[in-house]
């Protein structure tokens, strides 16, 4: 796919990956994707953003296997329905990804002990990650965001090396993709927007 795709052609028809060919992921390409990354808006300039690619197989295996784990613990899915729930197939399947990026995120000062973690986060973090995700996109590759990490978190942390005060923030399996992007499925705008007060109905093109 050319990198010269239009910004909205990408955002209109980026899907969520998680089945992936066998293909590695050129350096260059990676390389590209994570710089499209650290364009995202940051407060302060503080760039939040920390990542850790995952290519040696052994790593992405303990990865991965410490994912299913907490996913089929906490989640427990019927796992006949691995080929048709997205969700599990990825907790089953994430060994598969030719690379796997480990997001993580700068906390910011104060009493983290009170406060979830994710509610802490940095806004530029997410802004990253989509921003990475457009990238691949353009680039022929995809990819998606997943936060069933948490579940082991401490156990990632440990064997990643990972520091305080940073969190892992999520994991995105990359790679060419063994499915389709393309349209989505979305509500209409005019089902998820109000106008000056909770439900009452918007419309296009708003009165002067």
């Amino acid at each position: 796919m050319p990198e010269s795709m239009g910004l909205l052609e990408a955002i209109y028809t980026t899907r969520a990956i998680r089945k992936f060919t066998n293909e590695p992921v050129p350096p260059e390409l990676l390389r590209k994707v994570l710089e499209a990354a650290t364009q995202a808006p940051s407060g302060i300039n503080r760039q939040p953003w920390r990542f850790i690619i995952l290519e040696n197989s052994k790593t992405r295996r303990k990865v991965a296997d410490l994912y299913r784990a907490g996913y089929m613990e906490n989640r427990k899915p019927d796992l006949a329905e691995a080929e048709r729930n997205p969700s599990v197939y990825l907790a089953m399947h994430l060994v598969e990804a030719p690379v796997l990026i480990v997001v993580c995120g700068l906390m910011p000062p104060g009493n983290r002990s009170r406060i979830d973690p994710l509610l802490m986060t940095p806004p530029g973090v997410y802004a990253a990650t989509q921003n990475l995700l457009l990238a691949a996109r353009a680039f022929g590759l995809g990819g998606t965001m997943t936060t069933n990490h948490r579940w082991r978190e401490s156990d990632l942390r440990e064997l990643l090396g990972v520091p305080e005060p940073h969190e892992i923030l999520g994991i995105i399996p990359l790679g060419y993709p063994a499915e389709k992007h393309g349209p989505k499925t979305r509500q209409l705008v005019e089902r998820v927007t109000f106008r000056d007060y909770w439900d009452i109905p918007i419309t296009f093109p708003l009165p002067s």
